[in-house]
């Protein structure tokens, strides 16, 4: 993908995220804690509709160990309810870092068969679909896509 898309700026990484049940009666759809090789973040994701576009997350970067905000979310009454190991790659289509098109390999809990997927994200619903469009060509054109299957 990277050697057939214009972007402006690329990263590379890793982390492992736990995910947890909001507390009963809470409008978000989930907390996460992120731990990567240098940070740790909590977000807390609502509203979402379906659409990458019109999201509410609210990320907490933090300096306190990652152990001490999972002991605090189990004492507040949460659920873990997975852990995620990914390595990713997102090139960021756009210099204001608005519009994305992430590749990532996913280990979900103990399980050893890593999954790939690709994510992409924009402003408005008519830039992904264009977005969109673009990277189902690229990956027919490599094989890696069939989309009489999906």
């Amino acid at each position: 993908l990277h050697r057939s898309l214009n972007y402006s700026s690329k990263i590379r990484g890793e982390s492992t995220d736990i995910y947890w049940h909001p507390p009963a009666g809470s409008k978000a759809e989930f907390l996460r804690l992120r731990k990567g090789r240098l940070y740790t973040q909590l977000t807390l994701k609502s509203q979402d509709l379906g659409l990458v576009f019109n999201r509410v997350e609210i990320d907490i970067d933090s300096t306190t160990s990652s152990k001490n905000i999972s002991h605090f979310l189990d004492y507040i009454g949460t659920r873990a309810k997975n852990l995620i190991h990914k390595r990713y790659f997102v090139l960021w289509l756009n210099s204001d870092q608005t519009s994305s098109v992430s590749y990532y390999i996913i280990t979900v809990g103990n399980t050893r068969r890593p999954e790939v997927f690709v994510e992409i994200e924009g402003e408005t619903e008519e830039s992904v679909i264009s977005q969109t469009s673009k990277v189902s060509e690229i990956l027919c054109r490599e094989g890696v896509y069939d989309r009489a299957e999906h």
